[in-house]
């Protein structure tokens, strides 16, 4: 039976401690088969008594506030290191568009050398293949997986800031 655990938070053996008792005849008691002893019974009537004037006492409230400035700093810590990972991610989307524009303009370019006809096709197939390896690498797919990055560092950020402001 765990209903004395639930209500005091002491395993069975912390209770039989406290209550002055072997644990084996805290166990008969707690099954039903055997009762305390009377000073047994007025340390367990007491400590439950208590229990339920002071259901959050001093040392629970300390425990709440160290657990929720605990809670506070995780969430800071893990805000910066979003913020942070939002930077990266932006500067890599930006990085990857400058690339992207390039690219299309490189591609222009070989389409009117091509045109021109004046120009070394083993150069040009060089270039072109250059090109196309490097749009395969900077391809919108990479671009579209950094951009849904991008906004799940922003929803978590969101997420965060509004429980921070919840908790102050």
């Amino acid at each position: 039976m765990n209903a004395f655990k639930d209500i005091t938070g002491l395993t069975h053996d912390e209770m039989a401690t406290v209550l002055g008792v072997h644990r084996s005849q805290w166990s008969m008691y707690v099954s039903g088969k055997r009762s305390l002893p009377l000073e047994a019974t007025i340390k367990l009537n007491e400590l439950l008594q208590s229990i339920q004037k002071n259901k959050v006492n001093k040392a629970h409230r300390a425990v709440l506030v160290t657990e929720n400035k605990s809670v506070i700093q995780a969430w800071q810590k893990k805000l910066t290191d979003l913020n942070i990972n939002l930077f990266q991610v932006n500067k890599k989307i930006e990085e990857m568009q400058k690339t992207r524009n390039q690219l299309y303009a490189g591609l222009t370019t070989l389409a009117f050398l091509k045109a021109q006809k004046e120009h070394n096709v083993v150069h040009l197939q060089s270039i072109e293949k250059r090109i196309n390896k490097c749009l395969a690498t900077h391809s919108l797919e990479c671009l579209t997986t950094l951009e849904m990055k991008k906004q799940q560092i922003e929803n978590e950020i969101s997420i965060i800031e509004e429980k921070l402001e919840n908790k102050n």
